[in-house]
């Protein structure tokens, strides 16, 4: 079925359904863009592959909405004949609405699927249209499912428990903290849909899940119980009795019964607008119970203990080593071997399997691996059509992670193939320093993501550069590589910041069609308690891999930036050394020489 045909047959269904427009989220039923295959909506309809995004369908025309990661994508895979490529923001959405949509005076019709949109959600679009003769309308059977057969495949996705000796704190206590603060009386209950939250607090994973070990679920907390509903048989034997807490599972065939808050003996619930979709609010509204909105408690989740902060230094020192064994492997093939970027994948896991014997669940992303001009697309992802060899002169952008049992780690690296130009050793010392910026930033609580991200972003942007992306992500401990509340990018003004929080450091230049730079470590927040002024927090380094020699240009580097750039390589031989055997070792001795 052609682009074209897709798009008729939605158009025939909205006219069915007397809509104006329909959304289609890169979302599945968790809130979350974990998709399955049969959850890739927008890919199906208009082969856009990246983690987000949002396909607007009118009667006339069409619009797929990206962040700045992927707008060069975007260009590369869609028909832009039939689809528009815009800002991915709410404000944006209802622009490009009332552009196709508001020369007319009769209310706008726009139609979603109620499993795929949070509360949050769908209040801003309303907000963004309050004036404009806009209806949202739930339509619950999706439009896009009703032209494709999309039969789930049947995947065994077993839950296990997540041992103490990696949590750092049983279940018990994580809901104590829970209910002091958010449970108060016996009659009110909290409900979470946030699969991370809910796999965080009651300690379980599923380890064989691919890219993200959270488990699919949703609970319900009251004050002297725990509800969990999942899928019961990929429940492990000991998975629920390591728990030491009396949990309630129920079976996800038993949805209906599970939501039923008549069981629970309780007056209201609260939700998170955020994190709850408008399924769910719906069933209880209908159900005339009292609804609070209220912030899920995800900045415990966010905060490490000294558990799960030991776990993802040992991650990051494993994943460290198995990075230098790969870039020595790497330097020493390719000029006699047609390596193409699908090797280096394949390769890049070899080595971490074969480095960690039994704790390595596998990748915590896809890997992106980008040669030249590939490099150049911010979150690109390597297939048979673009595939391309490592050869002659260039940059080689490679950015990957892994899940350990104890920690989960990201890391890029911008590799030198052959000879680099000038312009390339420049942008890598430019991205080098705004990288340093931020890793020795020094801040405090009030400190807001955005300030941060302007710390490196201002490196760049005093030579005539920028990135069409946040400098850094919040990093979850064996869950998602990408975790909230937090984040250092431009737009968000929210500060929180706190010692056991865990982010990436990655800025980036990007010269399409031509090469792409990232630099990226992972940053543990630490509190330096000698210091009683008000700018008492720092970085503290997770990762450790060298930068990369060939490509840093000493003349741009300040003398601090200097020193910055010599400790952390010595730092990297006392993490790295010890672990790695001939003749890695003497690589790293070199690649780390006092600049």
């Amino acid at each position: 079925m052609t682009d074209q045909n897709k798009i008729r047959k939605l158009q025939l269904l909205l006219k069915k359904e007397k809509l104006d427009a329909y959304l289609v989220p890169m979302r599945n039923e968790t809130l979350s863009s974990d998709l399955k295959w049969h959850d890739n909506r927008i890919k199906s309809i208009c082969n856009f592959t990246g983690s987000a995004g949002v396909l607007i369908i009118t009667s006339c025309k069409n619009a797929l909405f990206v962040d700045g990661r992927y707008t060069q994508q975007a260009k590369l895979q869609i028909d832009q004949d039939i689809f528009n490529i815009n800002p991915l923001n709410i404000k944006s959405q209802c622009s490009w609405l009332n552009q196709i949509l508001g020369d007319s005076e009769k209310n706008k019709i726009v139609g979603y699927d109620p499993k795929l949109h949070s509360i949050a959600e769908i209040e801003k679009y309303n907000q963004q249209l309050v004036n404009n003769n806009y209806q949202f309308r739930s339509i619950h059977k999706n439009l896009v499912d009703q032209i494709y057969t999309r039969t789930p495949r049947v995947e065994n996705f077993e839950i296990s428990y997540h041992d103490l000796k990696y949590s750092g704190e049983k279940t018990i206590e994580k809901l104590e903290k829970i209910r002091s603060e958010n449970i108060k009386r016996l009659d009110e209950a909290l409900f979470i849909q946030d699969k991370e939250l809910i796999s965080w607090i009651f300690n379980l994973r599923s380890y064989k899940k691919k890219f993200n070990p959270s488990i699919e679920g949703i609970a319900i907390i009251t004050k002297n119980e725990a509800f969990l509903c999942c899928d019961k048989k990929q429940l492990q034997p000991n998975a629920i009795s390591m728990l030491g807490i009396d949990l309630t599972i129920i079976d996800q065939t038993n949805l209906q019964a599970f939501l039923d808050l008549r069981r629970y003996n309780i007056d209201s619930i609260s939700l998170d607008k955020d994190t709850t979709s408008m399924f769910f609010m719906n069933i209880f509204m209908e159900q005339k119970k009292k609804i609070k909105f209220k912030k899920n408690p995800v900045t415990l989740k966010s905060i490490k203990n000294l558990i799960e902060i030991n776990g993802m230094k040992i991650a990051h020192q494993i994943d460290g080593l198995s990075l230098c064994n790969f870039i020595y492997w790497f330097k020493n093939t390719y000029k006699n071997n047609n390596i193409y970027e699908l090797d280096l994948v394949k390769k890049l896991e070899e080595f971490r399997k074969n480095n960690s014997n039994t704790d390595y669940l596998g990748p915590s992303f896809p890997s992106i691996v980008g040669y030249n001009e590939n490099g150049s697309i911010i979150h690109y992802v390597a297939n048979k059509d673009s595939n391309k060899v490592i050869r002659n002169n260039g940059l080689l952008l490679i950015d990957s992670g892994g899940h350990y049992k104890y920690g989960t780690t990201d890391i890029s690296r911008t590799l030198s193939v052959g000879t680099p130009s000038a312009e390339m050793i420049k942008n890598y010392t430019l991205v080098l320093k705004a990288h340093i910026a931020l890793a020795d930033a020094k801040f405090n609580y009030l400190t807001s993501g955005k300030d941060l991200d302007q710390i490196a972003r201002a490196k760049l942007k005093n030579y005539g550069f920028d990135y069409n992306h946040g400098t850094g992500h919040g990093v979850g401990s064996v869950l998602s590589v990408h975790e909230g509340p937090l984040s250092i990018s431009p737009n968000y003004i929210n500060s929180g910041f706190e010692p056991g929080m865990i982010f990436s450091n990655e800025p980036g230049i990007y010269i399409e069609n031509k090469f792409g730079i990232r630099i990226e470590n992972i940053m543990l927040v630490c509190n330096d308690e000698n210091i009683q002024e008000t700018k008492s927090l720092y970085f503290d380094i997770l990762s450790f891999v060298p930068f990369e020699k060939a490509l840093i240009k000493r003349e741009l580097l300040d003398p601090e930036e200097i020193i910055w750039i010599n400790n952390y390589h010595k730092r990297v031989r006392e993490k790295i050394l010890p672990l790695a055997s001939s003749p890695v070792d003497q690589w790293i001795i070199d690649a780390t020489i006092t600049i």
